[in-house]
């Protein structure tokens, strides 16, 4: 199998369902230039803190992560 010249995982190496890190949501907005923005909505995120990954089951939209489970 080619790896990716930045060593990137194959996607049966990749970990999936959990959290591996978190940020400051700080805005909603309805237009942007930021190639990245689509939809109707956009949200402004900040300090980003990576974590070490933590396997945590994920729902649709926001939800409550149980007290203990993050650091």
């Amino acid at each position: 199998m080619i790896k990716h010249p930045a060593d990137v995982p194959t996607i049966d190496e990749l970990q999936r369902g959990g959290i591996i890190g978190s940020v400051e949501l700080v805005d909603s907005v309805d237009t942007s230039d930021s190639p990245w923005y689509m939809g109707e909505k956009g949200f402004v995120l900040r300090d980003p803190k990576p974590w070490s990954f933590i396997p945590l089951k994920g729902r649709l939209g926001f939800f409550d992560v149980p007290a203990g489970v993050l650091p």
